[in-house]
């Protein structure tokens, strides 16, 4: 596929970083910064940052949905400092490397990895997509000052 098809030399509007990346188009020992994952040849890197990434982790999408969990995950350059399980895989995340966490659940992160394996996310990106909220009403008034509870529905 490169021969055919060589990558961009270079890409200005990456979704993994706001600078300009650049191919580095050879062997190069790495550690990708988008997934923190190893790699070993023809990553993208920033030359005003140091920032280096896979070439397949370039378009990771910003905002997911993932059948691990009830909330949106979106798409962090590096988490909070601390200890962070993965909700898919259930290892450790070096949380200075990206990964997808939740906004609602503050304890909630996926490896950038596991977010997009075929067997956890549906392959929709909701960024511009207004999340569906559902409030439930804790009460219903029937009349005067007579309300039915919503567990008695």
């Amino acid at each position: 596929a490169c021969v055919r098809e060589p990558p961009p030399l270079t890409i200005l509007f990456a979704k993994a970083h706001e600078h300009q990346l650049s191919l580095m188009p050879r062997m190069i020992s790495f550690n990708c910064d988008a997934c923190g994952m190893k790699g070993d040849r023809s990553p993208y890197s920033c030359q005003e940052c140091y920032f280096m990434v896979h070439q397949s982790c370039i378009d990771l999408q910003e905002i997911i949905n993932v059948n691990r969990h009830e909330h949106r995950l979106s798409r962090r350059s590096h988490l909070s400092p601390g200890s962070w399980e993965c909700g898919v895989c259930h290892k450790n995340i070096d949380w200075s490397y990206g990964a997808y966490s939740c906004s609602i659940c503050p304890n909630y992160a996926i490896h950038s990895r596991c977010a997009v394996r075929d067997d956890a996310w549906d392959k929709l990106e909701l960024k511009g997509i207004l999340e569906e909220t559902q409030e439930i009403q804790p009460y219903k008034s029937m009349h005067g000052n007579l309300i039915c509870h919503f567990s008695h529905e």
